[in-house]
């Protein structure tokens, strides 16, 4: 299914909406998570809706990743 967005911060509530939900229901989980900017909100809600709800983070494994590929 595909849902379209009015806006960046709608987009980045209702993802972090999803996460932190799915962090709620496991007690260990792994995020691959992009650097940069185009997550920026994104991660912002999800601390704000995890000290909200109460939700320990500190079980939470984080990985950065970089898209960037050196051309050989």
């Amino acid at each position: 299914m595909l849902k379209v967005y009015k806006n960046n911060d709608e987009l980045s509530k209702s993802l972090a909406k999803y996460i932190v939900t799915k962090i709620k229901k496991k007690e260990n989980i792994t995020l691959g998570c992009p650097g940069g900017r185009s997550l920026k909100k994104t991660y912002k809600y999800i601390g704000i809706l995890s000290y909200k709800m109460n939700i320990d983070l500190s079980k939470v494994k984080i990985f950065m990743m970089d898209e960037y590929v050196i051309k050989n």
